[in-house]
Formats: C-alpha cells, sequence, structure tokens
C-alpha cells in the first residue's frame, strides 16, 4: 500500500478518535453539570442519546478503511479469505444507520414535544415529561 494512503488512513483514525472523545467528554460534562437549569431543560436523557447516535455513526469510519492489497487478478490462489472485508462493507452502513437513528429519534422526539405544547388550542398547560417522552 502507498505509504501516502497510510497516512491518510491514520490521520483520519485520529481525527475520528479526536471526534469520539469530544464527543465522551461532552457526555461527561452533561453528566457533572445535570442539576444545572439549562441541562435539565435541555432534557439530559436526550442529549446522551443524540451523542451516543453521533459517537455509532462515527464508528463506521473505522471498518470502512479496512483494505486488502493481496488481490490478484491473474492468480486466484494468491487471494485469501476476505470474509472480514466483507463483514467490514457490512457493518459500515449498519453502524452509520443506527447511529443516525439514534440521534435522530431523540431529536424528532424533542420537537414533537414542542409541536404539542406550541400547538395547545385551548392553551391549557401542558405538562411532558421525559419520561412520558421515553415511551415513543
Amino acid at each position: 500500500m502507498n505509504k501516502r494512503i497510510l497516512y491518510l488512513i491514520y490521520g483520519i483514525f485520529a481525527l475520528t478518535g479526536v471526534c469520539i472523545s469530544i464527543i465522551f467528554g461532552l457526555f461527561v460534562w452533561m453528566f457533572i453539570s445535570r442539576k444545572k437549569r439549562l441541562i435539565k431543560n435541555s432534557s439530559p436523557i436526550f442529549l446522551a442519546e443524540i451523542l451516543l447516535g453521533a459517537a455509532i455513526s462515527l464508528l463506521s469510519i473505522f471498518p470502512m478503511a479496512l483494505q486488502d492489497d493481496t488481490y490478484s487478478f491473474h492468480d486466484p490462489s494468491m487471494n485469501l479469505d476476505w470474509s472480514h472485508l466483507d463483514m467490514a462493507c457490512q457493518a459500515v452502513p449498519f453502524l452509520y444507520s443506527v447511529g443516525f437513528s439514534i440521534s435522530f429519534s431523540a431529536l424528532f422526539v424533542k420537537t414533537w414535544r414542542l409541536v404539542k405544547l406550541f400547538n395547545n388550542r385551548k392553551f391549557k398547560r401542558l405538562r411532558i415529561t421525559d419520561w412520558m417522552l421515553v415511551k415513543y
């Protein structure tokens, strides 16, 4: 494999690791300041769910970089078992779609709560708690 490509892959791995570390740091910060009004009003359960989904989506980058240089069009006996590459190719869309679904389900539930609160025709006071939304 070309050294430039290898350095590019390592750089992408490092950048992905930094992003996952930032997500972990945000989760720790959110947990430490969960008693503050800003975090309480932002639904910490769903904030954690958004962070989890983002981290899972970022994990799809690692199997994307798996490559095999041993393929030979001329000598099929050189081609080794490639089942790990097949699993990596299947893991990429799975990880990304699971992470996307987790993140956006939290965003949709939070948006649904706002729609319910602002489309209140009778102007009566509604209380929609986080635990009520977890059911959805």
